[in-house]
Protein backbone atom coordinates (compact mmCIF):
# COMPACT_ATOMS: atom_id res chain seq x y z
CA UNK A 1 0.00 0.00 0.00
CA UNK A 2 1.13 3.41 -0.58
CA UNK A 3 0.91 5.98 2.08
CA UNK A 4 1.50 10.01 2.81
CA UNK A 5 3.90 10.67 5.85
CA UNK A 6 1.00 11.37 7.86
CA UNK A 7 -0.59 8.62 7.34
CA UNK A 8 2.37 6.28 8.30
CA UNK A 9 3.20 8.92 11.52
CA UNK A 10 -0.73 8.09 12.19
CA UNK A 11 -0.83 4.06 11.65
CA UNK A 12 2.69 3.74 13.45
CA UNK A 13 1.72 5.57 16.39
CA UNK A 14 -2.11 3.87 17.06
CA UNK A 15 -2.17 0.61 18.42
CA UNK A 16 -5.65 -1.77 19.48
CA UNK A 17 -6.37 0.51 22.39
CA UNK A 18 -8.72 3.29 22.22
CA UNK A 19 -7.02 6.73 21.74
CA UNK A 20 -8.96 10.11 20.59
CA UNK A 21 -8.53 11.99 17.36
CA UNK A 22 -7.40 14.96 19.91
CA UNK A 23 -4.96 13.05 22.10
CA UNK A 24 -3.44 11.26 18.60
CA UNK A 25 -2.66 14.90 17.14
CA UNK A 26 -1.37 15.98 20.59
CA UNK A 27 1.11 13.08 20.94
CA UNK A 28 2.22 13.76 17.21
CA UNK A 29 2.57 17.44 17.69
CA UNK A 30 0.24 17.18 14.46
CA UNK A 31 -2.12 19.48 13.37
CA UNK A 32 -6.09 17.99 14.55
CA UNK A 33 -7.10 18.91 10.33
CA UNK A 34 -4.18 16.65 9.35
CA UNK A 35 -4.34 13.99 11.58
CA UNK A 36 -8.63 13.64 11.48
CA UNK A 37 -7.97 13.18 7.07
CA UNK A 38 -5.02 11.31 7.94
CA UNK A 39 -7.10 8.54 9.55
CA UNK A 40 -10.03 8.74 7.79
CA UNK A 41 -7.61 7.70 4.74
CA UNK A 42 -6.36 5.01 6.83
CA UNK A 43 -9.93 3.87 7.58
CA UNK A 44 -10.89 3.89 3.94
CA UNK A 45 -8.27 0.97 3.78
CA UNK A 46 -9.38 -0.93 6.03
CA UNK A 47 -6.43 -0.17 8.70
CA UNK A 48 -7.76 1.75 11.81
CA UNK A 49 -11.34 1.59 12.89
CA UNK A 50 -13.42 5.05 14.25
CA UNK A 51 -15.77 5.11 16.22
CA UNK A 52 -18.00 7.97 16.99
CA UNK A 53 -18.77 9.16 21.50
CA UNK A 54 -20.61 11.51 22.95
CA UNK A 55 -19.09 13.52 25.49
CA UNK A 56 -20.56 15.59 28.32
CA UNK A 57 -19.63 18.71 30.37
CA UNK A 58 -21.01 18.55 33.60
CA UNK A 59 -21.41 21.34 36.63
CA UNK A 60 -22.51 21.28 40.20
CA UNK A 61 -26.31 21.38 40.83
CA UNK A 62 -27.67 23.70 43.18
CA UNK A 63 -27.64 20.67 45.79
CA UNK A 64 -24.58 19.78 44.29
CA UNK A 65 -22.81 22.94 45.48
CA UNK A 66 -24.64 22.43 48.92
CA UNK A 67 -23.30 19.41 49.53
CA UNK A 68 -19.75 20.83 48.94
CA UNK A 69 -19.42 21.63 52.30
CA UNK A 70 -22.51 19.79 54.13
CA UNK A 71 -23.24 16.61 55.01
CA UNK A 72 -25.92 14.25 53.14
CA UNK A 73 -28.62 13.71 55.09
CA UNK A 74 -27.85 9.97 55.57
CA UNK A 75 -24.82 11.02 56.44
CA UNK A 76 -26.39 13.19 59.05
CA UNK A 77 -28.30 10.23 60.09
CA UNK A 78 -25.52 8.08 60.62
CA UNK A 79 -23.46 10.16 62.82
CA UNK A 80 -25.84 11.80 64.93
CA UNK A 81 -28.37 8.48 65.22
CA UNK A 82 -26.08 6.07 67.05
CA UNK A 83 -28.26 4.38 69.08
CA UNK A 84 -32.15 4.89 69.07
CA UNK A 85 -33.12 8.42 70.72
CA UNK A 86 -36.74 10.02 71.10
CA UNK A 87 -38.09 12.28 68.81
CA UNK A 88 -37.14 15.25 71.22
CA UNK A 89 -33.67 14.20 71.09
CA UNK A 90 -34.03 13.87 68.05
CA UNK A 91 -35.23 17.44 66.91
CA UNK A 92 -31.88 18.71 69.36
CA UNK A 93 -29.09 16.69 67.95
CA UNK A 94 -30.12 17.62 64.50
CA UNK A 95 -30.90 21.57 65.36
CA UNK A 96 -32.46 23.91 62.33
CA UNK A 97 -32.57 20.79 59.93
CA UNK A 98 -34.70 18.44 62.25
CA UNK A 99 -37.91 18.88 60.48
CA UNK A 100 -36.12 18.68 57.03
CA UNK A 101 -34.66 15.71 57.70
CA UNK A 102 -36.71 13.95 59.14
CA UNK A 103 -39.31 14.54 56.99
CA UNK A 104 -36.47 13.31 54.24
CA UNK A 105 -35.86 10.29 56.11
CA UNK A 106 -39.47 9.39 56.82
CA UNK A 107 -40.19 9.60 52.79
CA UNK A 108 -36.80 7.35 51.86
CA UNK A 109 -38.37 4.85 54.64
CA UNK A 110 -34.60 5.56 55.98
CA UNK A 111 -35.71 5.92 59.54
CA UNK A 112 -39.36 4.64 61.69
CA UNK A 113 -40.74 5.98 64.74
CA UNK A 114 -41.52 2.75 66.78
CA UNK A 115 -43.13 3.89 70.57
CA UNK A 116 -41.54 7.37 70.69
CA UNK A 117 -38.28 6.31 69.37
CA UNK A 118 -36.24 6.87 66.09
CA UNK A 119 -35.12 3.85 64.53
CA UNK A 120 -32.79 2.99 61.87
CA UNK A 121 -34.03 1.12 58.99
CA UNK A 122 -32.10 -1.26 56.48
CA UNK A 123 -32.41 1.27 54.03
CA UNK A 124 -29.65 4.10 55.70
CA UNK A 125 -26.37 2.64 54.66
CA UNK A 126 -22.97 4.69 53.99
CA UNK A 127 -23.09 4.69 49.63
CA UNK A 128 -19.77 6.42 49.21
CA UNK A 129 -20.01 9.82 51.54
CA UNK A 130 -16.48 10.64 50.77
CA UNK A 131 -16.09 9.58 47.21
CA UNK A 132 -19.15 11.52 46.28
CA UNK A 133 -17.80 14.87 48.32
CA UNK A 134 -14.64 13.87 46.50
CA UNK A 135 -16.09 14.14 42.97
CA UNK A 136 -17.84 17.18 44.23
CA UNK A 137 -14.95 19.09 45.09
CA UNK A 138 -13.20 18.02 41.53
CA UNK A 139 -15.81 19.20 39.22
CA UNK A 140 -16.32 22.50 41.06
CA UNK A 141 -12.34 23.21 40.82
CA UNK A 142 -13.10 22.39 37.08
CA UNK A 143 -11.45 18.87 36.74
CA UNK A 144 -12.81 16.39 34.56
CA UNK A 145 -14.54 12.96 35.53
CA UNK A 146 -14.55 9.61 33.58
CA UNK A 147 -15.99 7.46 35.91
CA UNK A 148 -18.91 6.64 34.10
CA UNK A 149 -20.93 4.68 36.85
CA UNK A 150 -19.90 8.01 39.27
CA UNK A 151 -21.62 10.45 37.07
CA UNK A 152 -24.48 8.19 36.30
CA UNK A 153 -24.72 8.17 40.09
CA UNK A 154 -24.35 12.00 40.99
CA UNK A 155 -26.83 12.36 37.98
CA UNK A 156 -29.27 10.14 39.73
CA UNK A 157 -28.92 11.87 42.84
CA UNK A 158 -29.74 15.60 41.32
CA UNK A 159 -25.87 16.39 42.17
CA UNK A 160 -24.98 17.14 38.53
CA UNK A 161 -26.00 18.95 35.37
CA UNK A 162 -25.17 18.39 31.82
CA UNK A 163 -24.38 22.10 30.32
CA UNK A 164 -22.52 21.06 27.10
CA UNK A 165 -22.47 17.66 25.13
CA UNK A 166 -19.92 17.12 21.75
CA UNK A 167 -19.34 15.00 19.48
CA UNK A 168 -15.55 13.23 19.47
CA UNK A 169 -13.81 10.25 17.78
CA UNK A 170 -11.64 7.55 19.24
CA UNK A 171 -9.47 5.23 17.02
CA UNK A 172 -7.56 2.35 16.78
CA UNK A 173 -5.26 0.31 14.60
CA UNK A 174 -7.45 -2.60 13.12
CA UNK A 175 -4.64 -4.67 12.60
CA UNK A 176 -3.43 -4.03 16.34
CA UNK A 177 0.04 -4.28 16.12
CA UNK A 178 0.71 -6.48 12.88
CA UNK A 179 1.22 -2.96 10.86
CA UNK A 180 4.71 -3.93 10.54
CA UNK A 181 4.08 -6.67 8.03
CA UNK A 182 2.39 -3.95 5.86
CA UNK A 183 4.56 -3.39 2.74
CA UNK A 184 4.68 0.82 3.11
CA UNK A 185 5.56 2.74 0.29
CA UNK A 186 5.48 6.29 0.71
CA UNK A 187 3.98 8.67 -1.55
CA UNK A 188 3.82 12.80 -2.24
CA UNK A 189 1.16 14.94 -2.01
CA UNK A 190 2.19 18.17 -3.94
CA UNK A 191 4.08 18.31 -7.39
CA UNK A 192 7.56 20.74 -6.54
CA UNK A 193 9.73 22.65 -8.73
CA UNK A 194 12.19 20.62 -7.17
CA UNK A 195 10.85 17.36 -8.93
CA UNK A 196 10.29 18.86 -12.11
CA UNK A 197 13.88 19.91 -12.33
CA UNK A 198 15.62 16.87 -10.77
CA UNK A 199 13.03 14.10 -11.29
CA UNK A 200 11.17 11.51 -13.50
CA UNK A 201 7.39 12.12 -12.27
CA UNK A 202 7.17 8.37 -13.59
CA UNK A 203 9.04 7.20 -10.27
CA UNK A 204 7.13 9.49 -8.23
CA UNK A 205 4.61 7.65 -6.12
CA UNK A 206 1.80 10.71 -5.89
CA UNK A 207 -0.75 9.92 -3.47
CA UNK A 208 -4.56 9.60 -5.17
CA UNK A 209 -6.93 11.51 -3.66
CA UNK A 210 -10.72 10.61 -3.17
CA UNK A 211 -13.17 13.37 -4.15
CA UNK A 212 -16.65 11.27 -3.95
CA UNK A 213 -16.51 10.30 0.13
CA UNK A 214 -19.06 12.26 1.84
CA UNK A 215 -17.28 14.75 4.92
CA UNK A 216 -18.25 15.73 8.08
CA UNK A 217 -21.03 18.86 7.63
CA UNK A 218 -20.09 22.23 8.88
CA UNK A 219 -22.30 24.82 10.27
CA UNK A 220 -21.31 27.76 8.77
CA UNK A 221 -22.70 31.68 9.61
CA UNK A 222 -25.76 31.80 7.50
CA UNK A 223 -29.82 33.97 7.03
CA UNK A 224 -32.13 33.14 9.40
CA UNK A 225 -34.88 31.31 6.94
CA UNK A 226 -37.65 33.89 7.19
CA UNK A 227 -34.81 37.06 7.22
CA UNK A 228 -33.58 35.53 4.02
CA UNK A 229 -36.98 35.51 2.57
CA UNK A 230 -37.88 38.68 3.48
CA UNK A 231 -34.81 39.61 1.70
CA UNK A 232 -35.91 37.72 -1.29
CA UNK A 233 -39.33 39.49 -1.54
CA UNK A 234 -37.39 42.78 -1.29
CA UNK A 235 -35.45 42.16 -4.02
CA UNK A 236 -38.65 40.72 -5.86
CA UNK A 237 -40.79 43.93 -5.57
CA UNK A 238 -37.65 46.89 -5.64
CA UNK A 239 -37.42 44.60 -9.54
CA UNK A 240 -40.99 45.18 -10.20
CA UNK A 241 -40.50 49.08 -9.73
CA UNK A 242 -41.69 49.25 -6.16
CA UNK A 243 -40.46 51.75 -3.81
CA UNK A 244 -40.21 50.83 0.10
CA UNK A 245 -42.11 53.39 2.38
CA UNK A 246 -40.90 54.08 6.09
CA UNK A 247 -43.07 52.50 8.93
CA UNK A 248 -42.90 52.94 12.59
CA UNK A 249 -43.71 50.58 15.34
CA UNK A 250 -46.54 52.94 17.49
CA UNK A 251 -48.60 55.43 15.08
CA UNK A 252 -51.86 57.61 16.20
CA UNK A 253 -55.15 56.03 15.26
CA UNK A 254 -55.60 59.27 12.73
CA UNK A 255 -53.26 57.18 10.36
CA UNK A 256 -54.67 53.55 11.33
CA UNK A 257 -58.31 54.36 11.56
CA UNK A 258 -59.41 57.97 10.91
CA UNK A 259 -57.69 58.69 7.55
CA UNK A 260 -58.19 55.09 6.25
CA UNK A 261 -62.51 56.00 6.86
CA UNK A 262 -63.04 53.70 9.44
CA UNK A 263 -65.90 55.21 11.90
CA UNK A 264 -64.71 55.56 15.23
CA UNK A 265 -67.12 53.59 17.08
CA UNK A 266 -66.07 50.46 15.04
CA UNK A 267 -66.12 47.70 16.84
CA UNK A 268 -62.42 46.99 14.74
CA UNK A 269 -61.08 49.93 17.14
CA UNK A 270 -62.31 48.66 20.53
CA UNK A 271 -60.02 46.60 22.74
CA UNK A 272 -61.00 43.02 21.63
CA UNK A 273 -59.17 43.81 18.28
CA UNK A 274 -56.84 46.44 19.02
CA UNK A 275 -54.11 47.31 21.67
CA UNK A 276 -53.74 50.87 22.83
CA UNK A 277 -50.70 52.39 24.66
CA UNK A 278 -50.85 53.04 28.11
CA UNK A 279 -47.72 55.31 28.45
CA UNK A 280 -47.87 58.20 26.79
CA UNK A 281 -51.36 57.38 25.91
CA UNK A 282 -52.06 60.17 22.97
CA UNK A 283 -49.82 61.76 20.53
CA UNK A 284 -49.74 64.99 17.97
CA UNK A 285 -52.14 65.85 15.34
CA UNK A 286 -50.87 66.79 11.76
CA UNK A 287 -51.71 70.19 10.18
CA UNK A 288 -55.33 71.61 10.92
CA UNK A 289 -56.39 71.58 7.02
CA UNK A 290 -55.58 67.87 6.61
CA UNK A 291 -57.59 67.25 10.21
CA UNK A 292 -60.58 69.10 9.45
CA UNK A 293 -60.97 67.06 6.11
CA UNK A 294 -60.87 63.71 7.79
CA UNK A 295 -63.46 64.90 10.43
CA UNK A 296 -65.53 66.45 7.37
CA UNK A 297 -64.87 62.89 5.25
CA UNK A 298 -66.65 60.84 8.61
CA UNK A 299 -69.17 63.65 9.43
CA UNK A 300 -70.52 64.41 6.16
CA UNK A 301 -68.52 63.03 3.36
CA UNK A 302 -66.51 66.29 3.00
CA UNK A 303 -65.63 67.30 -0.71
CA UNK A 304 -65.86 63.45 -2.18
CA UNK A 305 -69.83 63.06 -3.18
CA UNK A 306 -70.59 61.20 -0.16
CA UNK A 307 -72.51 61.21 2.92
CA UNK A 308 -69.90 60.12 5.50
CA UNK A 309 -70.52 58.21 8.77
CA UNK A 310 -73.02 60.55 9.95
CA UNK A 311 -71.27 61.51 13.74
CA UNK A 312 -69.07 63.86 15.82
CA UNK A 313 -65.89 63.24 14.78
CA UNK A 314 -63.27 63.28 17.73
CA UNK A 315 -59.89 64.73 18.14
CA UNK A 316 -59.37 63.14 21.61
CA UNK A 317 -59.90 59.85 19.80
CA UNK A 318 -57.46 60.41 17.19
CA UNK A 319 -54.84 61.32 19.03
CA UNK A 320 -54.84 57.82 20.64
CA UNK A 321 -51.57 56.23 20.49
CA UNK A 322 -51.53 52.22 19.62
CA UNK A 323 -49.02 49.87 18.29
CA UNK A 324 -49.87 49.64 14.84
CA UNK A 325 -52.98 47.33 13.64
CA UNK A 326 -51.92 46.73 9.44
CA UNK A 327 -49.68 48.24 7.45
CA UNK A 328 -52.44 50.61 6.06
CA UNK A 329 -51.52 53.10 8.79
CA UNK A 330 -48.42 54.17 6.56
CA UNK A 331 -49.71 54.03 3.45
CA UNK A 332 -52.07 56.48 4.85
CA UNK A 333 -49.26 58.67 6.23
CA UNK A 334 -47.45 58.42 2.98
CA UNK A 335 -50.62 59.44 1.01
CA UNK A 336 -51.30 62.49 3.32
CA UNK A 337 -47.72 63.53 2.84
CA UNK A 338 -48.32 63.58 -1.40
CA UNK A 339 -46.75 60.87 -3.99
CA UNK A 340 -46.17 60.54 -7.47
CA UNK A 341 -48.13 59.26 -9.93
CA UNK A 342 -48.10 57.05 -11.13
CA UNK A 343 -46.27 55.06 -8.57
CA UNK A 344 -45.43 51.91 -6.70
CA UNK A 345 -44.87 51.74 -2.90
CA UNK A 346 -44.51 49.10 -0.55
CA UNK A 347 -43.47 48.26 3.09
CA UNK A 348 -42.78 45.02 6.07
CA UNK A 349 -44.85 46.02 8.55
CA UNK A 350 -44.33 44.88 12.22
CA UNK A 351 -48.73 45.23 13.15
CA UNK A 352 -49.74 43.54 16.40
CA UNK A 353 -53.54 42.57 17.16
CA UNK A 354 -55.00 40.46 20.03
CA UNK A 355 -55.77 37.21 18.19
CA UNK A 356 -55.28 33.45 19.91
CA UNK A 357 -51.80 31.76 18.84
CA UNK A 358 -52.87 29.22 16.39
CA UNK A 359 -50.70 27.02 13.66
CA UNK A 360 -51.82 30.59 11.64
CA UNK A 361 -52.28 33.02 13.79
CA UNK A 362 -50.23 35.61 15.98
CA UNK A 363 -50.75 37.82 17.99
CA UNK A 364 -47.52 40.14 16.73
CA UNK A 365 -46.79 39.90 12.58
CA UNK A 366 -45.70 40.76 9.16
CA UNK A 367 -47.57 42.45 7.03
CA UNK A 368 -46.86 43.04 2.99
CA UNK A 369 -48.19 46.48 2.90
CA UNK A 370 -48.19 47.98 -0.87
CA UNK A 371 -50.20 50.52 -2.91
CA UNK A 372 -50.52 51.25 -6.38
CA UNK A 373 -51.24 54.81 -8.08
CA UNK A 374 -52.28 55.79 -11.12
CA UNK A 375 -54.74 57.08 -13.82
CA UNK A 376 -55.46 53.79 -15.67
CA UNK A 377 -55.35 50.93 -13.20
CA UNK A 378 -58.24 48.80 -12.53
CA UNK A 379 -59.85 45.88 -10.26
CA UNK A 380 -57.98 43.62 -12.49
CA UNK A 381 -54.68 44.98 -12.54
CA UNK A 382 -54.83 44.36 -8.98
CA UNK A 383 -56.00 40.81 -8.89
CA UNK A 384 -53.11 40.12 -11.29
CA UNK A 385 -50.80 41.44 -8.73
CA UNK A 386 -52.21 39.47 -5.75
CA UNK A 387 -52.00 36.06 -7.77
CA UNK A 388 -48.79 37.42 -9.08
CA UNK A 389 -47.58 37.93 -5.33
CA UNK A 390 -49.09 34.07 -3.84
CA UNK A 391 -47.39 31.78 -7.30
CA UNK A 392 -44.02 33.69 -7.48
CA UNK A 393 -43.53 34.92 -3.88
CA UNK A 394 -45.08 32.10 -1.90
CA UNK A 395 -44.95 29.35 -4.08
CA UNK A 396 -48.52 28.63 -4.21
CA UNK A 397 -50.37 26.44 -7.29
CA UNK A 398 -53.38 27.52 -6.56
CA UNK A 399 -54.96 30.57 -5.19
CA UNK A 400 -58.59 32.01 -4.89
CA UNK A 401 -60.33 35.28 -4.58
CA UNK A 402 -63.40 35.78 -2.53
CA UNK A 403 -65.77 39.31 -2.19
CA UNK A 404 -64.88 40.63 1.40
CA UNK A 405 -65.62 44.16 3.40
CA UNK A 406 -63.41 46.93 4.31
CA UNK A 407 -64.13 50.33 5.75
CA UNK A 408 -61.16 51.76 3.40
CA UNK A 409 -61.48 49.80 0.09
CA UNK A 410 -64.51 49.32 -2.49
CA UNK A 411 -64.50 46.80 -3.99
CA UNK A 412 -62.71 44.83 -1.99
CA UNK A 413 -61.00 41.34 -2.20
CA UNK A 414 -59.93 38.69 0.12
CA UNK A 415 -56.59 36.56 -1.29
CA UNK A 416 -56.82 33.07 -0.64
CA UNK A 417 -54.19 30.10 -1.62
CA UNK A 418 -54.13 26.38 -1.05
CA UNK A 419 -51.50 25.11 1.96
CA UNK A 420 -50.87 21.28 0.89
CA UNK A 421 -51.23 20.30 4.45
CA UNK A 422 -53.71 23.34 6.08
CA UNK A 423 -55.82 23.82 2.63
CA UNK A 424 -56.88 27.06 1.94
CA UNK A 425 -55.29 30.00 3.59
CA UNK A 426 -55.90 33.19 3.56
CA UNK A 427 -53.08 35.89 3.20
CA UNK A 428 -54.42 38.63 3.05
CA UNK A 429 -57.18 41.73 1.96
CA UNK A 430 -56.99 44.18 -0.78
CA UNK A 431 -59.20 46.68 -2.74
CA UNK A 432 -59.24 49.72 -4.55
CA UNK A 433 -58.73 52.66 -1.66
CA UNK A 434 -62.39 54.53 -1.08
CA UNK A 435 -62.16 58.39 -2.47
CA UNK A 436 -63.33 59.47 1.37
CA UNK A 437 -59.97 57.74 1.85
CA UNK A 438 -57.86 59.29 -0.86
CA UNK A 439 -59.46 62.45 -2.06
CA UNK A 440 -60.08 64.19 1.23
CA UNK A 441 -55.58 63.54 1.01
CA UNK A 442 -56.39 65.17 -2.64
CA UNK A 443 -54.99 62.47 -4.59
CA UNK A 444 -57.33 62.29 -7.50
CA UNK A 445 -55.95 58.91 -9.16
CA UNK A 446 -57.25 55.69 -8.15
CA UNK A 447 -55.43 53.59 -5.79
CA UNK A 448 -54.94 49.94 -5.70
CA UNK A 449 -54.14 48.79 -2.10
CA UNK A 450 -53.21 45.56 -0.10
CA UNK A 451 -51.88 43.94 2.99
CA UNK A 452 -50.74 40.49 2.93
CA UNK A 453 -49.70 38.46 5.39
CA UNK A 454 -46.05 38.40 4.53
CA UNK A 455 -45.77 35.42 7.37
CA UNK A 456 -48.15 33.29 5.99
CA UNK A 457 -46.56 33.62 2.31
CA UNK A 458 -43.21 32.67 4.42
CA UNK A 459 -45.19 29.60 5.44
CA UNK A 460 -45.75 28.17 1.84
CA UNK A 461 -42.17 28.66 0.47
CA UNK A 462 -40.76 27.37 3.70
CA UNK A 463 -43.10 24.26 3.88
CA UNK A 464 -44.19 24.49 7.50
CA UNK A 465 -47.40 24.13 8.69
CA UNK A 466 -47.44 26.19 12.02
CA UNK A 467 -46.52 30.13 11.48
CA UNK A 468 -44.61 30.25 15.27
CA UNK A 469 -41.55 28.18 13.72
CA UNK A 470 -40.72 30.93 11.24
CA UNK A 471 -39.12 31.97 14.58
CA UNK A 472 -38.51 28.87 15.87
CA UNK A 473 -34.68 28.55 17.74
CA UNK A 474 -33.80 24.64 16.90
CA UNK A 475 -30.71 24.27 15.85
CA UNK A 476 -31.02 22.02 13.27
CA UNK A 477 -33.93 23.77 11.42
CA UNK A 478 -32.22 26.89 11.40
CA UNK A 479 -28.84 24.99 10.02
CA UNK A 480 -30.99 22.76 7.37
CA UNK A 481 -33.93 24.82 6.41
CA UNK A 482 -33.65 25.83 2.49
CA UNK A 483 -35.78 28.46 1.02
CA UNK A 484 -36.95 28.74 -2.90
CA UNK A 485 -35.14 31.59 -4.31
CA UNK A 486 -37.15 31.78 -7.34
CA UNK A 487 -38.76 35.03 -5.69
Amino acid sequence: MEFTSEEILCLTNLTSKQISLEELANNLAMNLDAVRRATNILQEKGLVDIEKKEASAYKLSKFGKLYLTEEFPEELILNKLKENISLNEFRKVLGDKSAFIFGYAMKNKLIEVVNGKVIQTNNLKDFGFEELHIALKEIDSGKELFDKKLIDNLLRMNLLEAFFKSDYFVLRNALGDKYSSLQIKKSVTYLTQEMLKSQDLTLVNFKPYNVVSEVESLSIGQYQPYSRFLNLVREKLVGMGFEEMPTDLITTEFYNFDIPFQPQNHPARTWTDTYSLKRPSTGELPDKDLVNAVKSAHENGGKTGSKGWGYTWSEDVAKKLMPAAHGTAYSARLLSQGVESPKRYFAFSRVFRPDVLDATHLSEFNQLEGFVVGKDISFKHLLGLLDQFAREIAGAEETMFTPCYYPFTEPSVSLHAKHPKLGWVELGGAGIFRPEFTETLGVKDRVIAWGLGVDRLAMFNLGIKDIRDLFSQKLEWLRNKSIIEKV
